[in-house]
């Protein structure tokens, strides 16, 4: 047991470093080990409740607190920490007792005007740099808050965020796995601006970002959602199924919209759009069964216009870069998402045109006309399921050609004279692919509901 003051030095020593590399438990341990032999000193006492506030127990840290406030009455460090935990994040709708919130940063007394929500899930160095993106937004940082939700990572993200201290307020919730749906509920459940916006984990948000959704709400005359750009980045880009993907608008359809002017429910997308926090208190936030990260925003974003007028503006000034290099298996799976959830949709609302999710985004390009039944999924299934050998060839030629143009110009990639693929046989191979895993999920889900 330690008995001298340069051995008690030296355990407040290791804790602060283990604090400031995310160890809570190592960070602990090495406190409460100080304070056995120190009688209380007041400095590893306020350690140790900074170790026991960002490990979700209020209640034992407010009690060294406390004991650290009575040694040291007149000082402002003790008395900001107790403020900063009686003052915890408020919220109309209590979130469950489970979710544990570490603060990144401390909270100021202003309201925010706008709150960032983000749901993350084992991509502790996206989050990172969205952080790091977000301390260089050129409003105030009393006028934005981030509230970040873990959907269960195996290691907790706000590891990777320690260090950080932004200058505005953030906050890390941790969740058990329940896909993006409840992640981003739980984090609106607390969020205090009037105006909420939702980014993806790897947004890299531009530096006026916020300031361009704020101005944008502020001059509109009604009430709409703002949708902001999200290209992909250039690092992503590298890739040639990425700029594939890109250009002929397979992941977002952002060509196809006007600036400044106002869209229905379809691109009502949570990669970077904002609006008012009461809207999403008003229709209860998402619907926690979409638990895909897939068409859960276009069922909120039904359920907003049906229920509170609530178009999107398309804004590209409010820019976020789309950092993530999309591969081919995970193109595959998000297809197959596609159908299961365009098959959601139409099952929860009963409208068809619920059910084109897929089929109006041409990516089917189906004629039938039939009523939606058991018979309408089997000629899906027959029509456009391509046999299992066509569409192998097909995911070959996609991985095969992004492995071997990786970071090299798009326009080797689509010279055939430099070995690359020809554009009509991509655009051939990708009609395949498409339709078969849209259909693949949309069939099976369909068939799990009783319509096969």
């Amino acid at each position: 047991m330690k008995t001298n003051t340069a051995d008690l030095a030296e355990s407040i020593a290791s804790g602060e470093k283990m604090l400031e590399a995310g160890d809570l438990v190592g960070a602990r341990a090495s406190f409460e080990e100080a304070l056995r032999s120190s009688a209380e000193d007041p400095r590893v006492l306020l350690n140790l409740g900074r170790v026991l506030e960002q490990s979700g127990l209020p209640d034992e840290a407010r009690n060294c607190f406390m004991k650290a406030q009575s040694a040291l009455p007149n000082s402002q460090v003790v008395q900001q920490s107790l403020d900063d935990l009686t003052t915890e994040l408020p919220s109309s709708t209590p979130p469950p007792s489970t979710i544990q919130w570490v603060k990144l940063s401390r909270k100021t007394n202003t309201t925010p005007a706008i709150s960032i929500v983000v749901p993350t899930f084992e991509r502790p160095e996206a989050a990172r740099r969205l952080v790091e993106a977000l301390k260089l937004q050129t409003v105030d940082p009393s006028q934005f808050e981030l509230i970040m939700v873990d959907d269960g990572s195996k290691e907790p993200i706000a590891k990777a965020l320690k260090g950080l201290s932004p200058d505005f307020f953030a906050a890390v919730g941790r969740i058990e796995n329940s896909g993006p749906s409840t992640a981003r509920n739980r984090a609106i459940e607390v969020a205090r601006g009037a105006l909420t916006l939702i980014l993806n984990d790897d947004a890299l948000p531009s530096p006026d970002l916020l300031q361009a959704h704020l101005e944008t709400h502020a001059r509109q005359p009604e009430n709409a959602a703002v949708l902001g750009a999200f290209p992909y980045s250039e690092h992503a880009l590298k890739s040639p199924f990425v700029r594939f993907l890109d250009k002929e608008q397979l992941t977002f359809g952002y060509g196809d919209l006007k600036t400044d002017q106002l869209h229905d429910f379809w691109s009502f997308w949570t990669c970077n759009i904002s609006l008012r926090t009461k809207d999403l208190f008003a229709v209860d936030g998402f619907d926690e069964s979409f638990n895909d990260a897939m068409s859960e925003d276009i069922e909120l974003g039904w359920r907003l216009c049906r229920d509170r007028q609530l178009f999107v503006r398309y804004q590209p000034q409010a820019l976020c870069h789309h950092e993530h290099r999309v591969s081919v298996a995970n193109y595959l799976n998000r297809q197959i998402s596609m159908g299961r959830n365009a098959f959601r949709l139409y099952h929860k609302y009963g409208n068809s045109t619920l059910l084109s999710l897929g089929m109006n985004c041409g990516q089917l390009g189906y004629g039938y006309l039939g009523p939606i039944d058991g018979g309408f999924f089997k000629s899906l299934e027959k029509t456009l399921i391509a046999p299992r050998e066509k569409l192998d060839r097909a995911i070959s030629l996609f991985e095969n050609w992004d492995r071997k143009f990786m970071g090299r110009p798009y326009e080797d990639a689509t010279n055939p004279q430099l070995g690359g693929v020809d554009p009509k046989i991509l655009k051939a191979a990708i009609t395949s692919i498409n339709r078969s895993q849209i259909t693949r999920g949309m069939v099976a889900e369909a068939a799990r509901h009783g319509m096969s």
